[in-house]
């Protein structure tokens, strides 16, 4: 395919090697030399295997998406196999279908190396050769840090030239613009799996509307997010969607014009996405509603936020104005671990009425090196937050229904059991709603 001398033990080498040789592609990868190579490449099955990361919730790998629908358009035959999604084959085994599919080569991408050893065997059981991808690829990961991760397989073959020639090149088009690559290739993820889901418990799909570069954001055309939209309405039945990568206020100007786009295409979707609060109005808001938004995500530090008249006022006036059109508000909050003050932030944190909170604990390089028991454990800080937080939305329900001075007072008399059942269960919270989620930052 290419005479390039291939060593994907030192990948950096090789990418720079390419890069003299006029072989690597910049902003403009649609060349006719390319397309001549990439036609006449030999059909290759190729499996991109994806390993679960520890403690944290499966997400689509929508990077590893975008590789697979740039390497079906050359013709290849591609499988995704998710190993953090459970039940997505019947007798629980991710991998069962893989002998029937017997790949040429297969891309594992993930850190654990036991995990990693364990599929490369499996794979060597059906005749594959394999190539190791040192990032988890469930976020965008440049070309330049996808081709530098690659690792030659240690219990099974390695590629031949061609056929790493393929994978290098097709991770290297993740550098172009978003908006020349083709839409991921979803139809190989089994989507009904991940637990990504609305409040309502509906699922929800995400859709990559841009990704973090060095110098800031690349966002897509709003034509173009919309488009995959209506695909993935049309053709998946999907209702719910997630937009993801960018935050949506980022650029106002941008998320106006597509927002005019969503409600002119009248597609049927609700859609989620993250802004900054402090961006929000009145009329931007309204915008969203009409445009058929469900949920904001907010993500902020309490020290910084909820110690500040000023942002924690816009931050009561944006949940406020949005609850009033209909649209849930879900905050991620950022704690430092200075275990005396959580209390008072978290009880500060349940007076704004979020309908969902993610609590994620903030450690330093130096406290991590700290023998355990030297700071509270993240179970026992988990355990504290919630149960804070929980009382301080009971009482804050309270003060809301019954004013400022009646609330706290009719509040604990409802702890006692003394209002009836169903006031007890607000008083306690169990009736409060909202979903309470602590983690390590």
């Amino acid at each position: 395919m290419l005479n390039d001398e291939i060593v994907i033990g030192a990948p950096a080498e090789f990418i720079a090697g390419r890069a003299r040789a006029g072989t690597l592609r910049d902003t403009d990868w649609r060349n006719k030399e390319h397309q001549t190579i990439l036609r006449k490449s030999t059909p290759v099955k190729i499996a991109l295997l994806v390993l679960p990361q520890p403690n944290e919730t499966a997400v689509p790998p929508l990077p590893l998406a975008y590789v697979a629908a740039l390497l079906e358009q050359q013709r290849h035959i591609v499988r995704i196999y998710d190993l953090g999604v459970r039940g997505s084959n019947p007798n629980g085994d991710p991998l069962a279908s893989l002998r029937s599919f017997r790949p040429h080569v297969a891309l594992i991408a993930g850190h654990d190396r036991a995990a990693t050893l364990d599929v490369e065997r499996r794979v060597a059981e059906c005749g594959g050769a394999v190539l190791h991808l040192g990032l988890g690829m469930r976020e965008w990961a440049s070309g330049q840090e996808a081709a530098h991760a690659l690792r030659p397989a240690e219990i099974a073959a390695t590629p031949n030239r061609d056929e790493q020639n393929v994978i290098i090149d097709t991770l290297l088009m993740l550098d172009d613009d978003l908006d020349t690559l083709p839409f991921p290739a979803r139809h190989l993820l089994s989507l009904e799996h991940y637990p990504i889901y609305t409040r309502a418990r509906a699922l929800q799909t995400p859709i990559l509307i841009g990704h973090r570069t060095a110098g800031g954001y690349q966002l897509r055309t709003p034509a173009l997010v919309v488009a995959e939209l209506r695909n993935v309405a049309h053709e998946q039945a999907v209702l719910h969607v997630l937009l993801t990568g960018v935050p949506l206020t980022h650029d106002t100007v941008w998320f106006g014009e597509l927002l005019v786009r969503l409600r002119e295409a009248r597609l049927g979707l609700n859609w989620a996405g993250s802004v900054d609060y402090q961006k929000l109005t009145p009329s931007l808001l309204a915008a969203c509603r009409a445009a058929g938004c469900e949920t904001l995500d907010v993500a902020f530090d309490a020290m910084l936020v909820l110690d500040a008249r000023e942002a924690r006022a816009a931050l009561s006036d944006a949940v406020r104005q949005a609850h009033e059109l209909g649209i849930s508000v879900r905050a991620r909050i950022s704690l430092e671990p200075r275990y005396s003050s959580i209390p008072a932030l978290v009880d500060m944190a349940g007076t704004f009425g979020l309908d969902d909170v993610q609590f994620a604990v903030q450690h330093t390089a130096h406290e991590r090196a700290q023998e355990p028991a030297a700071e509270p454990a993240l179970a026992e800080v988990a355990e504290l937050v919630r149960a804070r937080y929980q009382t301080s939305r009971s009482r804050q329900y309270f003060v809301n229904r019954f004013g400022a001075l009646l609330g706290p007072l009719l509040w604990h008399v409802g702890r006692l059991g003394l209002l009836g059942p169903a006031m007890r269960q607000h008083a306690v919270g169990m009736r409060v709603g909202g979903e309470v989620g602590v983690a390590e930052g």
